[in-house]
């Protein structure tokens, strides 16, 4: 993951960061089962999904440790330093805990539905993506509470859509379900949406906006694209012949890993540009405005779309 402009990995060992020049910031040595990681500008947290441990750190050391008191499902951070752990509970679907950027855990509140994703909003409120049912139908349902986790502000539901994701772009929740991609005020209320078409492959969100990729054909691995700006409206919408292997989405533009290129698609409407890659590529991560690290098994590449 990108954590103020360096590369952040996690893995079974532990954490490492490298800055841009390939700088070894940070190795913190970790035990971790399923490791996992999420980032602000703040901080960066790692963390053992199906596990207890996590941790939190800047690009320099370790500043917490702790142990949650239930199986962490999945984390989120704010860019003031305000996290919360979704984990499962003894009694409920799932749990959320709220931790102040000092480490002190402020409120933790159970919930009777699965939580499948969390994000803070910029004014510290935390909008909560929850699976449910009743009567037979499966409801996606979206909460938005205060800064302190005490009450819910704005709340809604989607009949017959399974969630899968949430993100925020400027100001705009970005929400993923089986049936299609959301983009919606604070307020719930719904700008933008694009059903999905096909099977799909593999998503991004970010402050820039989203990007989706669905495959329509197999057969020839023709795929739909589509990218929104970070307020939720079209920017693209596309069909891309070849496979796609990752996304990313960051400083004005969004990308595709692809065979043997890196679409740069930007978010202000101008021209798609490529570069050609290597082949055997495994990931991308943006360094900078229009550059990007590609990743490969044992190196990553530096590409600058400003020269291309």
């Amino acid at each position: 993951t990108v954590y103020r402009g360096s590369i952040a990995f996690v893995t079974k060992g532990g954490v490492e960061i490298y800055a841009p020049d390939g700088t070894r910031l940070l190795n913190l040595d970790r035990e971790l089962e399923d490791p996992r990681v999420t980032a602000s500008e703040k901080y960066l947290i790692a963390y053992d999904r199906g596990g207890k441990a996590f941790c939190v750190t800047n690009s320099y050391g370790e500043l917490y440790s702790g142990e949650s008191a239930f199986p962490i499902l999945s984390a989120t951070v704010a860019d003031s330093g305000y996290f919360a752990l979704i984990t499962t509970s003894d009694s409920y679907l799932s749990r959320v805990v709220l931790y102040d950027n000092n480490f002190n855990q402020i409120r933790g509140i159970n919930r009777g539905m699965a939580t499948v994703g969390a994000v803070f909003l910029d004014d510290g409120s935390l909008a909560l993506l929850g699976a449910t049912a009743a009567d037979g139908a499966v409801y996606t349902s979206l909460s938005i509470y205060d800064s302190k986790l005490e009450s819910v502000t704005y709340s809604c539901e989607l009949e017959n859509e399974m969630p899968l994701a949430l993100g925020l772009g400027d100001g705009t929740l970005m929400l993923l379900t089986d049936k299609a991609l959301h983009a919606c005020d604070t307020d719930g209320t719904v700008k933008y949406s694009v059903p999905l078409e096909g099977a799909l492959v593999d998503f991004a969100f970010g402050r820039e906006g989203a990007v989706l990729v669905c495959e329509t054909d197999a057969v020839t691995a023709t795929h739909r694209v589509v990218a929104l700006n970070g307020d939720g409206g079209p920017v693209y919408d596309g069909v891309y012949e070849g496979d796609v292997y990752a996304t990313e989405v960051v400083d004005g533009a969004l990308y595709l890993l692809c065979k043997n290129e890196v679409v740069c698609i930007p978010t202000n409407g101008a021209a798609v540009k490529t570069v050609a890659v290597a082949a055997g590529a495994i990931g991308i991560r943006s360094v900078g405005e229009r550059g990007l690290r590609v990743i490969y098994p044992a190196k990553a590449e530096f590409i600058d779309f400003e020269d291309s």
